[in-house]
């Protein structure tokens, strides 16, 4: 087993010893998780399947998202405020592309918030990469609370389905001839869905791009002038 899955393993074990205890000390791992860039899904999953029949669905995945948002803030609030300048000297600002994003977030923050909110990515990471960019609070809440519960819900879901917590880390697959419409749709949803933010954020870099090269345009012409004066 990886790091992680022995790791994932031991914090079930741990919650399911607590008792009816066990569903806070489910959401401060969460929390803590999302601070430290650990990677979430696999303890959402164990949440379905732990407290479908204790809490249901609809309350766990409520609970989930709750924290999940106040750990949001508290990340990208740190990052914001103590992190940010060695962030941006180190990382950013050697990164031709990264330094592009940042342009693209600033002039069109709503937008990139939802793109960086909606990506397949460690939510930890999203965080920290919104906190030391040049971006308001209420983009990244906005796209919070869009694709917060979209994941988190979605997650539950899934881990309520499974048999046993084996299949957090090895889930049964489906013969392709049991498979119903809806779940061809469930599966292909996700893939479309990023596709689409891959494309508008290449949208965005290719924009980036072309204000670039057009004010480099513009500075070499007036150079120019300049210089005929």
């Amino acid at each position: 087993m990886s790091l992680l899955q022995d790791y994932t393993m031991a914090a079930i074990s741990y919650i399911e010893s607590q008792g009816a205890f066990g569903y806070f000390i489910y959401h401060v791992i969460l929390f803590i998780q999302i601070i430290f860039l650990i990677p979430i899904s696999p303890l959402e999953f164990a949440g379905g399947f732990l407290f479908k029949n204790t809490y249901g669905i609809t309350m766990t995945s409520i609970t989930v998202c709750l924290t999940k948002f106040v750990a949001n803030i508290f990340s990208v609030f740190f990052a914001r405020h103590f992190i940010k300048d060695w962030v941006r000297k180190n990382i950013l600002e050697k990164s031709d592309l990264l330094m592009m994003v940042e342009s693209a977030m600033a002039e069109e923050p709503y937008k990139m918030s939802f793109l960086v909110r909606g990506a397949l990515i460690p939510l930890g990471v999203k965080n920290f990469g919104l906190g030391v960019m040049d971006v308001g609070y209420l983009p990244i809440i906005a796209g919070s609370l869009v694709f917060t519960p979209v994941y988190g819900f979605r997650n539950i879901y899934l881990g309520s389905s499974f048999s046993d917590l084996a299949e957090i880390f090895a889930p049964k697959k489906q013969d392709a001839a049991d498979a119903t419409w809806g779940d061809i749709v469930k599966k292909s949803l996700p893939v479309v869905f990023n596709v689409l933010l891959v494309l508008f954020t290449i949208k965005a870099i290719m924009n980036q791009l072309k204000k670039q090269r057009e004010k480099i345009e513009k500075e070499l012409k007036e150079k120019e002038g300049k210089k005929s004066d």
